[in-house]
């Protein structure tokens, strides 16, 4: 992907929550093994240590991880649901106490980064100062643009999707979307979290079925296009 390739390798805080993001959701045990009673707390406690840690990079990673939580606790059994719920909490507890103290050694006072970045992008507009763009720029420019060839396997991929959990990162998608074009300044790099991991795993998933012959064909067009 041309845009993995663009944003990826900087150094952007929202190329770590987009990394952080992908590794809690590959830690999570799927929601099939719960329902077979092989509930693993080890694996959901480090998904959601990882998850803490995208939140205390960016809290905008909020926006990505309620939905994909609540609809894991929607789709596990009660026990499950129960754990994960339980164990999201306290990596967020012990995370925020951490940054709590870092923040203090490092400022010399007692602060809240995470309250600060909402105060000023949310509450303030301060973000305003660095540009603004139409609330539909994300749907209308950014997201056609990070996806470009990869929008037609994107778009298969979501419409083979089968199932509540299969389909909880779309809808974690359009609710970030929904949340950041709120905001009058908007970027480019805030989709990266949401194209990656999120959509790009319906890429491959289309990819993935195709028959071989078709999937080469695929492949030689994303090459040529990025």
């Amino acid at each position: 992907s041309w845009f993995i390739w663009y944003c990826g390798v900087r150094t952007y805080s929202s190329c770590a929550e987009a990394a952080l993001v992908g590794a809690a959701l590959t830690l999570a045990p799927p929601p099939s093994d719960t329902a077979r009673g092989r509930l693993v707390s080890g694996r959901l406690l480090a998904a959601s240590s990882v998850g803490a840690l995208a939140l205390a990079v960016r809290p905008t990673a909020a926006i990505i991880l309620l939905p994909l939580l609540a609809t894991y606790a929607a789709t596990c059994t009660r026990l499950a649901a129960a754990t994960a719920l339980a164990m999201a909490l306290v990596a967020c507890t012990v995370v925020a106490a951490l940054t709590v103290v870092v923040d203090r050694l490092c400022y010399g006072r007692w602060l809240f980064a995470a309250a600060r970045f909402v105060q000023f992008n949310l509450l303030t507009g301060g973000s305003a100062y660095y540009g603004t763009h139409p609330w539909h720029w994300y749907l209308s420019a950014a997201l056609p643009a990070a996806l470009g060839a990869h929008a037609p396997l994107v778009l298969l991929g979501l419409w083979r999707a089968r199932g509540r959990w299969a389909r909880a990162p779309a809808w974690a998608v359009a609710t970030a979307l929904g949340a950041l074009s709120l905001a009058p300044h908007k970027e480019l790099r805030f989709v990266l979290p949401l194209f990656h991991p999120l959509l790009l795993g319906y890429a491959g998933s289309a990819l993935h079925a195709a028959p071989p012959s078709q999937r080469r064909w695929w492949i030689r067009g994303l090459i040529i296009f990025n």
